[in-house]
């Protein structure tokens, strides 16, 4: 399965999981338990190369029995900010490195802040036990940088504080911008040679069509390492209060 690299780029995978630390670090060395898994939902962001932009979505959480059999529900409220930059040209390490050969075919550089705003009516984990609500966080994941040369697409994950027994969680004003902001830098550069090569699995799409149905945490040839790029891009994030 080929998969297309400006598609890919654009895709905002958000799930959200309830944290059964009890210390706010569940989730940022390695995949939770799939027992505390509260939904998932894909954007598909408008990035656009030559235009910033800035846009507040609210997503409906949907269920992935691939997961854990388990109707999910509520939403998450998520702010973008899209600011274009200036390609980063210098060279790349090997392992990186974008095939040059042939003219530049698509490229998007730039900043991409994403605000984790709030959440309403999420799963109770502990519905059994009175008085406990779930402990409700997210995890993001996008590509920001093109395939390098053994064809793999590298994601960047960011794991957000948590907010302790609430099923409607306000990271916006639990947490300061700083904890409940991040930034991603983007430096897509694909050559019309490399942006046909790219290999993947269907898995990690959902669909073979247009439209954004699932798009899965990277698990298959073709997609980096879930927990080895969570434990170079998160830091456990102690509780508020």
């Amino acid at each position: 399965q080929r998969l297309d690299p400006k598609r890919m780029s654009k895709l905002l995978l958000v799930e959200v999981w309830s944290d059964e630390s009890g210390d706010g670090t569940a989730g940022t060395k390695t995949r939770p338990h799939a027992s505390h898994f509260l939904g998932e939902a894909t954007l598909e962001l408008d990035l656009n190369p030559q235009k910033s932009s800035s846009s507040t979505v609210t997503q409906r959480l949907s269920s992935n029995l691939d997961i854990v059999k388990r109707n999910c529900t509520g939403t998450v409220t998520i702010k973008y900010e899209w600011t274009v930059g200036a390609p980063d040209t210098r060279p790349a390490p090997l392992s990186t490195r974008a095939d040059s050969t042939g003219p530049v075919d698509y490229a998007l550089a730039g900043k991409l802040t994403v605000s984790l705003l709030h959440a309403n009516g999420l799963v109770n984990v502990f519905s059994t036990r009175k008085e406990r609500y779930s402990n409700p966080y997210c995890v993001m994941l996008v590509y920001p940088t093109q395939p390098g040369e053994d064809n793999r697409l590298v994601p960047k994950v960011w794991r957000t504080p948590t907010v302790f027994n609430n099923l409607y969680p306000k990271w916006e004003k639990e947490f300061s911008r700083e904890e409940y902001m991040h930034d991603f830098r983007f430096n897509w550069m694909m050559t019309e040679r490399k942006s046909t090569r790219i290999s993947g699995s269907r898995s990690d799409l959902g669909s073979s069509g247009g439209s954004t149905n699932r798009f899965r945490m990277p698990s298959t040839e073709g997609i980096g390492s879930f927990e080895q790029q969570l434990q170079q891009d998160s830091q456990p994030i102690q509780p508020a209060g």
